[in-house]
């Protein structure tokens, strides 16, 4: 097994910032937001696939809000990194697509630190309850699809009691609730979250996705006590369109809940959003003229999967003709409106330009959540963990699994460099012995990736080595990698152990680099 150190990490520019904007993160979504799902995962974002921040069913939301994935999540952001699952925007970046990035829709959400106690928003996708089966849907957002199309058993519930009292203490330091489907004015979780915030003195603001076939009187009471933004999904302009992909809805009556929706809560606090796929991207201009004609924010989704609804997923041929036919429509639109068909029609043009000269790689693929039980295989591999991810970003190497017992704490040697770190990334010098394999001059107040540039100096090129990665059995905080080169003897061990203060808050981490003489050792066991 190689273990990359990441001492030069190629960085992925942070997409549409510069150093002027004092952006200091690629994307703020595992700064400021959590998105919990309908099988009490917790991601940063709806758009993040195959990494997870934490599960609701085994950790409280404290414990996930300051996890070891959380944190390794901000840390690799914060270099560029984007491998944490967060291919979507690094697609969206590659391909100049600066307008319609998903990060950016998290900047006006940039804490004032960068480890806060409580995020800023999140976002409730409590359950599968719908009542629609979309073309583009299944089962594990729509129980109508699970039962009636799928046939397998309703979806279990996962959000019990105790997730609401941990709930209570996270309200009322949100900026923004918003809450997705399957369909939120009908599910019980999300329901009981609106009553949760309709009675603090100080709410968030509230944003409600729905699919604009529910008008009931509790609908309406939500509506007079929280006064959300209502997001309504209309994915076509014409009857004939729009009902064949919502199946179970009307186009006609939809739009007469929109309007209804506009006629209590105003033109300012209702938007629609708009799956563009190839089923209906001929009336993409009449659907913005829709909004158009309301004054109301429209909104466009990236359709990624399944491949058969995604116009990214064309040949070239065929999205070029798809190109070429909405540049000769071109509508007369104004504010959001023209934003969207600006920055979506554009980014069509720069996805086929990307096909025509074979500058596209990834970004498409992503791991979509399904049940553990689920038969149907997972359509993509999540992306790799980059080897920056660690819990702390002084950590030179990855965290191994947690279950895994590790070969027991190291052997006591007196050929050790001692290093403590802070979480400042500073060195500072407790121990150094004649005979360790890192000389100690300079090394106190040196930079943690400094230091790493020495371990390269002494031992070459990190991807000369070869490692043990393990979580030592005796300590859960404490790992180790051993480093060898060929002919290397004795070997070099790196540990690394993380340190807390008594209110158990991270403090920083202790840095030992030693010898081993690996005989002797053996004799010693004997």
């Amino acid at each position: 097994m190689r273990i990359p150190i990441p001492v030069a990490v190629e960085p992925v520019a942070p997409p549409a910032a510069s150093a002027a904007d004092g952006q200091w993160s690629a994307c703020y979504a595992p700064h400021t937001s959590m998105y919990l799902d309908q099988f009490g995962k917790v991601r940063a974002c709806c758009q993040n696939g195959g990494f997870y921040l934490g599960d609701v069913t085994s950790q409280s939301l404290r414990a996930i809000w300051e996890s070891a994935s959380a944190e390794s999540m901000r840390t690799a952001l914060e270099h560029g990194d984007y491998s944490a699952g967060c291919d979507f925007c690094e697609w969206q970046t590659r391909e100049g697509n600066t307008d319609t990035v998903f990060a950016r829709d998290f900047d006006e959400l940039k804490p004032a630190e960068r480890r806060p106690a409580f995020p800023r928003q999140m976002e409730f996708a409590l359950t599968n309850t719908c009542n629609l089966q979309c073309a583009m849907c299944n089962g594990n957002w729509s129980s109508a699809i699970r039962s009636q199309r799928e046939g397998r058993p309703r979806l279990e519930a996962v959000y019990g009691e105790s997730f609401y009292e941990e709930l209570a203490e996270f309200l009322p330091h949100l900026d923004e609730a918003r809450f997705l489907g399957g369909e939120p004015f009908l599910g019980a979780e999300p329901l009981q979250v609106m009553e949760m915030l309709a009675e603090l003195p100080r709410r968030a603001r509230v944003t409600i996705t729905t699919n604009g076939t529910i008008f009931t009187p509790r609908v309406e009471r939500i509506l007079e006590r929280l006064d959300p933004d209502v997001v309504v999904s209309i994915d076509g302009a014409s009857s004939a369109t729009f009902d064949r992909i919502r199946v179970g809805a009307h186009f006609d009556d939809v739009v007469e809940n929109l309007d209804r929706f506009r006629s209590v809560l105003g033109s300012q606090k209702v938007s629609i959003v708009h799956c563009l796929m190839p089923d209906n991207w001929h009336e993409f201009p009449d659907l913005l003229l829709l909004a158009e004609e309301r004054d109301i924010f429209a909104g466009v989704n990236v359709v990624r999967f399944p491949p058969e609804r995604s116009l990214y997923h064309l040949p070239a041929d065929e999205l070029g003709r798809v190109v070429e036919q909405l540049r000769s429509t071109e509508p007369a639109l104004t504010g959001t409106r023209k934003e969207a068909w600006d920055g979506h029609v554009g980014a069509l043009e720069r996805r086929h330009a990307a096909l025509c000269t074979g500058a596209t790689d990834g970004g498409l693929a992503t791991a979509f959540l399904l049940e553990e039980d689920d038969p149907a295989p997972v359509p993509f591999p999540p992306p790799p963990l980059s080897p920056r991810l660690s819990r702390w970003q002084w950590l030179p190497f990855p965290e191994h699994d947690p279950d895994d017992p590790g070969p027991g704490p190291l052997p006591d040697s007196d050929r050790l460099v001692v290093l403590d770190i802070g979480t400042d990334g500073v060195v500072h010098l407790a121990r150094t012995d004649p005979d360790a394999p890192v000389r100690g001059e300079g090394l106190d107040g040196l930079p943690f990736e400094e230091f790493v540039e020495r371990m390269v100096a002494s031992h070459g090129a990190t991807n000369s080595w070869t490692g043990l990665l393990r979580r030592l059995g005796h300590d859960e905080n404490t790992f180790a990698v051993r480093l060898t080169q060929p002919g290397e003897d004795p070997a070099v061990w790196w540990v690394a152990q993380a340190r807390r203060d008594g209110s158990g808050a991270l403090i920083g981490a202790r840095h030992l680099v030693g010898r081993l003489d690996v005989a002797a050792h053996r004799d010693r066991a004997r």
